[in-house]
């Protein structure tokens, strides 16, 4: 797995569109703001879309398929796991997490599971850590959380915001001294678990094929994606790492 493709899933019409594309992982964002009524929507597109994964087995190939979770914080975690646990689901995507996070989700999928017929632990979890200032002095609490932990991932704009930051990046282009902490601390908490390190969405968009590459050179094995572009990007960076 190098590329997951994180898509609003509420804006997905047809799983054919999503099967379509490149990335090796489909991310079903439950997590977007708004009213609760877009957030159900966004629950019952995301279990549409995965019963048609499980009709079209042919078009949907060996794509990976997640939910991206609302954090505990919102009180609306549970509701996610209930609506789309079941099979094709390869795992859940967890923001704003940390080892007690990881735990209490690994509690809950375990229950889904056993209502929806699947084997114990067969749904995975990738933290995203590096999206608050908190979770960064929290990160070794990941290891040994779960063995349901597949990946730890983290997001620069997530984390920017999360101390007043304006941009993820300094006026030259790089990243800031807080997303380079958050960046190799990301690396440091995916090796110490033994999982895939997955780097952030895009925070220059102008240079995906550079960016992917540096992801590539620093350590990651896979990197977040928003569109067509940046999924090819990240493909051809990650074929030089052998996948």
């Amino acid at each position: 797995m190098r590329s997951l493709l994180i898509v609003p899933a509420h804006t997905v019409m047809a799983w054919d569109t999503l099967a379509a594309t490149a990335a090796d992982a489909i991310v079903l964002d439950l997590s977007m703001p708004g009213p609760v009524e877009r957030i159900q929507a966004s629950r019952e597109q995301a279990a549409a879309l995965l019963r048609a994964s499980r009709d079209r087995p042919i078009a949907t190939g060996d794509k990976l398929i997640f939910a991206g979770l609302n954090p505990f914080n919102s009180g609306m975690t549970h509701d996610d796991v209930a609506a789309v646990v079941s099979v094709g689901l390869t795992g859940v995507v967890l923001p704003d997490a940390c080892g007690q996070g990881v735990e209490r989700l690994d509690a809950l999928l375990a229950v889904a599971e056993a209502e929806a017929d699947l084997p114990d632990g067969s749904i995975g979890i990738i933290a995203i850590v590096g999206d608050h200032a908190r979770n960064l002095l929290s990160m070794e609490t990941l290891t040994g959380a779960s063995p349901r932990l597949a990946g730890i991932g983290w997001d620069a704009k997530r984390l920017s915001t999360s101390v007043g930051a304006e941009t993820p990046l300094q006026a030259d282009g790089t990243l800031s001294d807080l997303c380079r902490l958050g960046h190799s601390m990301t690396l440091v908490a995916a090796a110490a678990a033994g999982v895939r390190a997955i780097d952030t969405a895009f925070v220059t968009p102008d240079n995906p094929k550079e960016e992917a590459s540096q992801a590539r050179r620093s350590g990651f094995s896979a990197k977040f994606g928003q569109n067509t572009a940046e999924i090819d990007a990240i493909n051809a960076a990650f074929r030089a790492k052998g996948g």
